[in-house]
């Protein structure tokens, strides 16, 4: 008998984007890193990081699992009239 101990990483979108996860799935071990990574749509940019994330920079973070079942929000909010967002291809980023 052998057991997985970890956590499941919850995330949620608000706005026009999507959130990929480097591993894509868990359970993830405590204590192991996970790339978070924002993917807004055309016309969009990450405002914020949300849940477990609030506070950390725009942009790909490292997440550090250190609980169980941790929730990840982002927010995509439309660029401003004549404003130019720049999207980093995952590619390159693996």
């Amino acid at each position: 008998i052998s057991a997985v101990l970890g956590a499941s990483i919850e995330t949620l979108v608000n706005g026009q984007g999507q959130i990929k996860l480097i591993p894509e799935s868990g359970p993830y071990a405590f204590g192991s890193r996970v790339k978070i990574i924002p993917i807004p749509e055309e016309g969009y940019y990450l405002g914020t990081w949300g849940g477990e994330a609030l506070g950390y920079e725009k942009g790909p973070i490292e997440y550090e699992i250190t609980k169980a079942n941790p929730k990840i929000t982002a927010l995509f909010v439309p660029c401003t009239k004549g404003a130019a967002a720049v999207r980093i291809a995952t590619r390159a980023l693996i």
